[in-house]
This record gives C-alpha cells, structure tokens and sequence, in this order.
C-alpha cells in the first residue's frame, strides 16, 4: 500500500455543451511507501519511490448544469507510466530529475479513470473543482510500490483551480449559447 506525495499537472477541458465536457490531462507525481502503523503516514525509511506520468483522456457528465455549484461523475481512459526506483540513501523531497537506480525500467499500462466530483465558479473565469478519482491499470502485475505489492489502482483525492475560457457559454442560462443567441445577456421568455 502506498501514499501519493506529491501530484500535478495540466488539463484542458471543452464543453460540448451545459452537461457533457471533455478533459485531456498529462501528470506527474510520485509515490512512497505507506508505514506499516498507519494508513496516512509515508514509511520515510522506505528506499523507494515510484514516479507516475498520467496521461487521460476523459469525459464528464453534469448533473446540475442550470445550478452554480455543479456535481459531475467522469469517466475515461488514458495510458500510466511508472517507473519504480530504488533510492538507498534517501532523496530529496521534490525529486525531479528522478534519482537512484530503476527495478523494473519504465513501465506503462492502459488504465481506466472513473471520477465523481464538483465544480463551483469563483469568478467569471475561474472555478474550484473538488473530486475523487480512481484509475484502475490493467495488465499491472510488477512491485509498484516497493513492499512486493503489484497495485493495479491510484485512488486521489484532487482539489483544482480552473481558468476558464473559449468553448460553450450561455450567459443568461435561457439554453441557447451566447453565440447563437440574439441578446445573450436577456434569457428568452418563451
């Protein structure tokens, strides 16, 4: 079992239209050991350290569209690399380049990412996404971890600021998109 130190990344999302988007993601991150007393405390005696590269392609589903907080569930797919590597004498805490000497060389596997979340705007351009993702890797059967457990999921916990821009607006939420709406800022009383 392990922990997920450190994770970031760049996303770009499209909306195709008020409930369904479509996100295209690249990561990085790295994973140490979970101690063996506790489920939330890294092993920091641990000589290894996985480096995960996520790269997904995913779609969302909104629930609440025509609400200002929005739940949302997700589902994609997308290719993990990893590449667990042994470091004797420590490292330090931001790791890139990677250090030490690789197990198993660079791996990678075809995975599947189920999400379910939230998003609320903060401003006109920028919004506070709160979710919970797994990605199940298939085909996963190595130590990639370094405790001689084969995992075959990453379970995250993501809070993320968003800049949003471009793709499918409705201003005054009459259903019909700015672009094609004769009085975008007055919704139709139809």
């Amino acid at each position: 079992a392990s922990l997920i130190n450190g994770m970031g990344g760049l996303s770009f999302q499209y909306a195709f239209s008020k409930r369904l988007s479509g996100e295209l993601t690249a990561g990085l991150g790295w994973i140490r050991p979970r101690s063996s007393s506790s489920h939330l405390e890294v092993d920091l005696k641990a000589p290894y350290r996985t480096y995960i590269y996520p790269w997904n392609l995913n779609l969302r589903y909104y629930l609440n569209p025509d609400q200002k907080s929005n739940s949302y569930f997700g589902l994609g797919t997308g290719l993990t690399h990893w590449d667990l590597r042994h470091i004797p004498g420590g490292d330090e805490w931001f790791p890139v380049p990677p250090s030490g000497q690789s197990v198993h060389g660079s791996q990678a596997n075809f995975s599947m990412i189920f999400s379910v979340g939230g998003v609320r705007p903060l401003s006109e351009t920028f919004d506070i996404d709160a979710s919970i993702r797994y990605t199940h890797l298939f085909g996963q059967d190595l130590d990639n971890i370094g405790t001689e457990d084969a995992n075959t999921g990453l379970l995250e916990l993501r809070l993320t600021l968003s800049a949003r821009f471009g793709g499918y607006k409705d201003s005054d939420n009459d259903g019909i998109e700015d672009k094609y709406d004769f009085e975008p800022y007055i919704p139709e009383d139809l």
